[in-house]
């Protein structure tokens, strides 16, 4: 017997603008280098054009374009 259940999954895309969000909160630099990695890892298979909508949406595109640079260097 099987059982049917909803599972929720966040998209990397979304982890990103909340630890951008919570960075902008005074969260601390750990979640600029949590994105860093994130953008390392998963750079090819991220949807840049959601991200860089919503962070302009969310007030977060000046953040959002520091964490691209500092990936980039690293």
């Amino acid at each position: 017997m099987t059982e049917d259940f909803d599972a929720l999954f966040t998209t990397p895309e979304d982890i990103i603008l909340k630890k951008l969000d919570s960075h902008r909160m005074g969260g601390g630099d750990r979640h600029l280098r949590d994105i860093a990695g994130i953008l390392k890892i998963r750079r090819d298979r991220l949807d840049f054009a959601y991200l860089d909508e919503h962070s302009k949406l969310m007030g977060l595109d000046a953040i959002w374009g520091d964490v691209q640079r500092l990936a980039q260097k690293g």
